[in-house]
Parts: structure tokens; C-alpha cells; sequence
């Protein structure tokens, strides 16, 4: 069996490519959305296909998108369209996770097979065993796509192919802003050189300025180039640097993807991740205590060095905020397998044989030991990461949410009507299917903290039951609703609208209830 996979590699790959895809498939199979953004990207692309460049959001109507509007996800959106144009968009949507998340699996495996690192198609499968990777990867968002953009980046620096990097880096900044991984990709590369080399002069190096150009050069142009520039660049710089990294979760709650991990349960949940670690600085250890005529090419050396390094960064960002899980874990299982194949062509080609030959006693039986650990416990750990990630998507967001809701208030509402809603996340479910309305907040609180932090404090303190004076007036002065949304889980808003004078009851079903503004005569506005 293993011989066929030396004669015809294609075949791991693909072998490789079916069981992500099956993977993928099993986790798409509950038909729910785990994250309520995917609603939102399967609208914008639908928007985009029937109407062009999106220049001007007015749906979010408290939030710094009425000043300008950014995609940030343009070319995403562009992707998603062949998908969404289905008869059954919300289908599309989950067919594109699969699409590209199997995408990702494969990209990481052909980019082990760049680095020469032996059994690379099925070294990938690692990446199965853990669950919020896996879980990141099938979201119907970016970060499967995110993650490929940083398997090309990676391959173009090893390559040393500045041009290509350009490209790439151009194509990120238009996909998603998580661009900046690319400018820590290329410098841990770098500094992989002038650790290896033992020169700073490395670090400029013309092949070196070359590479930093290039990827300095693609952002660059992908900003100016950008059917958003300017209004690109104060964005960015609200949603990378204050959203993104300093933060607002002190101030209010914010996603779950944004709160820290507790080391416990990273190592828990990424466990076999964790293994392959201490098993790479095992099998170094060993490796370089063996004396040996085989040396190793500096590339490669130089390829595991910048791994690790991207691991000790992707570890940090990791602790703070749970998304960055899924670069934590990929460059973790491909810093690994890379480490072990420099120790493997440290020993020879038969590099398993040598290595447990050289070891005797207890060191022999303790090599043996691990790698029957190995090959009995990755497809458990697989298996269960895999069912446990579709326990998370049959508990997500079924696709109908609020779909009755929204064809009344189209129905029943005059277009352009503002919606209060009580929930930042009810945003998307209504979005999907009812762009007639308009709305208060959505995708990430903080667009509305920025905008009016003021009347973002008031709004959370009237959803949550602790300011309910004068609701229906307020409702309607401060934030400009015609009409109040609350769902099932906000009672003391439900009931303090129920008795409200000013707020009638216009449509309510199993979850939630529309009251509109009755305005006595003679009112007026404050």
C-alpha cells in the first residue's frame, strides 16, 4: 500500500482532498450556520452580482458605516457569487465552506510537498485533530481562504519568488484584512535566514529586500488599487488595529472568537497539535545526538526555523483571542513534520530504521512506543475532534432564522423604515432576506461604539432591561425606529414595550415579537 503512494503521490493528495472533503461535508450536513456573519456575506454577494461595487451601506443606521462604507471582504464576496447564485443562496454558502476549506487541507499539503518533507499528503491530516481549527476551517466565511493566502505566501518566500509575492499579497488585502500575516510570514522568514546563516547580514540580503518589497509593494497597490481608497485605510486601521488587536471586549461584550483562551483548554481541545510539538523536539534531540554524515540543506533548516518562529507568534495571539487558532494550529503541524524530516535526512533516507538502530535498550523500546502512540491515537483524536465539531454546527443557526419575521416587516413596513433590534447579531438574520428595512447595529459592536459612544451605551442599557423610561419615545427620538424587534430572551424589554402606551403589538410568532410607534396627536419630536 504505502509503495503505490511512492509511485503515483498524486494519489495522497488526492486521498487526502476526499477525506477533508467528507470531513467537510459531515459537518455542512446539519444545514445550520454556526456564525451569523455567513448570512451576511451570502446577501452582500447577491448584492454585488445584481447591483455592482456596494458604495453605500445605509442598513446599519448607528454605526460608522453611514459615514463610508468598506467591504473588506470584496474579493470573498466575489468568489461567493457562482455559489449564492443557486436557487438556494444559504445552500451556496455551505457548498463554498467545503469548496474552501478542502482547499486549505490541500494547499497545506502541496506545501509540505514544496518543502520536500516526505509523506507530506497524509501529514496534513493532522490538522484534523483539533477541534477549533476544524471548526474554523468549515465556517462559511474567510478563514479557510485567509489561511490559503498564507500557504502561498509562505511557498513564495521559500521559493524566492518576490513577483508572485506581490500578487499574492495584492489578492489578500482585496479577500479579507487579516493581510497583515503575510508582512509576519515574510519577516519570520527573514530572520529564519539570519539565524541559520548566523549573519545579520542576512537580514539584507538581495534576495532578502527582494522578498520584502514584493510583499510591501502588493499591499500597497492592493490598497490604492482598491475600489474603497481612501475611505480603506481609516478603516483598516479601526477594524486590524483597534478592533483587531488592542480591543474592546473590557468595555462590552463582543464575539466569542475575540475572548483569550485558557491554556488548559487550547491544550485540550489541540491536543494531538501539542503532541507533534514535543515529538518534533524529540526527534531533534535525538537527531542531533547522532553522529551523522548526512547534512541537512540550509533551505530546509531554514523553512522549519520560520515556522517556529510563526509559532511562538501565532501561540501568543492565540492566548489572546480564540480565532487565531487557525493559524496557531496549521503552522504548528507544518513546523512539526518539517522539524522531523530535517531530523530524518540528519540520519539518512531510512531515517526511522537508523534512528531506533542508533537507540538501544529502554531508547529503542521508547521510540517504538511512540510511534505505535501515533498511529493508534490520530485517527481517535480525528474522529473525535470531527464529531465534536458537528455537535457545535447541529447546535448553530438554522438557515430560516427570523424568516418569518422578515417577510412581514417587508410586507407590512414602508421601505427604508428603521428596525430597533436587541441584539448587535440580529443583524444578519434579517439582512439575508429583507433588505427593505433598516437597522441599527451588526457584524461587530464596536462599529457603533466608535460611531456614538453615547448612544451605544444607551442602546445596550435599554436591551438589557436597566433603562426602560419613556421606551417607545426614546425608541423613536433617539434612535429613529418606527418599529422595535425582541426576541424571546429579552423579557423585561418584551414586557416593558407591552406596556408601553406608545408601542403597539403588530406581529409576534415563536421567535419574537414587532411593536410599532403609535405616536399620540399632537406629538412631537424632541
Amino acid at each position: 500500500m504505502i509503495e503505490i503512494f511512492r509511485r503515483h503521490p498524486a494519489l495522497g493528495f488526492i486521498l487526502t482532498g476526499l477525506l477533508a472533503f467528507f470531513a467537510s461535508a459531515l459537518l455542512q450536513s446539519s444545514g445550520n450556520f454556526p456564525d451569523p456573519d455567513s448570512f451576511y456575506h451570502a446577501r452582500m454577494a447577491l448584492l454585488i452580482r445584481d447591483q455592482g461595487i456596494i458604495r453605500d451601506f445605509p442598513w446599519l443606521t448607528q454605526t460608522v458605516f453611514t459615514d463610508s462604507y468598506v467591504d473588506h471582504h470584496f474579493l470573498y464576496h466575489l468568489l461567493l457569487i457562482p455559489f449564492v447564485s443557486l436557487p438556494d443562496p444559504l445552500l451556496g454558502m455551505r457548498i463554498s465552506a467545503v469548496v474552501f476549506g478542502v482547499s486549505a487541507m490541500v494547499g497545506a499539503a502541496l506545501l509540505l510537498r514544496s518543502f520536500g518533507v516526505a509523506g507530506a499528503a497524509f501529514s496534513t491530516l493532522a490538522l484534523a485533530a483539533s477541534n477549533p481549527f476544524l471548526f474554523r476551517m468549515n465556517l462559511a466565511k474567510t478563514p479557510s481562504l485567509s489561511l490559503l493566502m498564507v500557504f502561498l505566501g509562505l511557498w513564495a518566500a521559500f521559493k524566492s519568488k518576490p513577483l508572485i509575492l506581490a500578487a499574492i499579497a495584492f489578492a489578500y488585502v482585496w479577500l479579507y484584512d487579516g493581510w497583515p500575516i503575510l508582512l509576519v510570514v515574510v519577516a519570520s522568514y527573514i530572520l529564519a535566514e539570519a539565524i541559520v546563516s548566523r549573519s545579520p547580514r542576512a537580514l539584507v540580503s538581495r534576495r532578502n529586500l527582494a522578498l520584502s518589497g514584493g510583499v510591501v509593494l502588493g499591499i500597497i497597490t492592493g490598497h490604492v488599487i482598491n475600489p474603497y481608497f481612501p475611505e480603506n485605510i481609516p478603516f483598516e486601521w479601526l477594524h486590524i488595529v483597534r478592533v483587531g488587536i488592542i480591543g474592546f471586549r473590557d468595555q462590552f461584550g463582543v464575539g466569542q472568537e475575540w475572548y483569550p483562551w485558557k491554556p488548559q483548554e487550547l491544550l485540550a481541545s489541540s491536543s494531538l497539535t501539542f503532541i507533534l510539538l514535543l515529538s518534533s523536539a524529540l526527534f531533534g534531540l535525538v537527531a542531533s545526538l547522532i553522529r551523522s554524515r548526512y547534512p541537512v540543506e540550509r533551505e530546509r533548516l531554514v523553512m522549519a526555523v520560520a515556522l517556529g518562529i510563526l509559532v511562538v507568534v501565532a501561540c501568543v495571539f492565540t492566548l489572546k483571542a480564540k480565532r487565531n487558532v487557525e493559524y496557531f494550529v496549521p503552522f504548528a503541524v507544518l513546523f512539526a513534520f518539517s522539524a522531523i524530516d530535517c531530523a530524518r535526512r540528519k540520519v539518512g533516507s531510512l531515517w526511522f530504521q537508523e534512528m531506533v538502530g542508533a537507540l538501544k535498550g529502554w531508547r529503542r523500546a521508547a521510540a517504538i512506543i511512540v510511534a505505535a502512540f501515533f498511529a493508534l491515537t490520530t485517527p481517535l483524536l480525528a474522529a473525535r475532534d470531527v464529531l465534536a465539531a458537528k455537535r457545535d454546527f447541529e447546535s448553530g443557526i438554522p438557515p430560516d432564522k427570523y424568516e418569518k419575521l422578515s417577510a412581514w416587516l417587508q410586507t407590512n413596513t414602508s421601505k427604508g423604515s428603521i428596525i430597533f433590534h436587541n441584539d448587535w447579531d440580529d443583524f444578519p438574520y434579517f439582512f439575508i432576506r429583507n433588505t427593505h428595512n433598516r437597522y441599527l447595529v451588526g457584524l461587530d459592536p464596536a462599529f457603533m461604539f466608535v460611531k456614538n459612544p453615547e448612544r451605544f451605551r444607551e442602546w445596550v442599557e435599554t436591551t438589557q432591561g436597566r433603562d426602560l423610561n419613556f421606551l417607545g419615545a426614546r425608541i423613536y427620538e433617539r434612535f429613529g425606529a418606527e418599529y422595535a424587534f425582541v426576541d424571546r430572551d429579552h423579557q423585561p424589554l418584551e414586557a416593558a414595550l407591552s406596556r408601553d402606551p406608545l408601542m403597539r403589538l403588530v406581529y409576534s410568532d415563536e421567535e419574537g415579537k414587532i411593536y410599532q410607534f403609535v405616536p399620540p396627536p399632537g406629538f412631537v419630536a424632541r
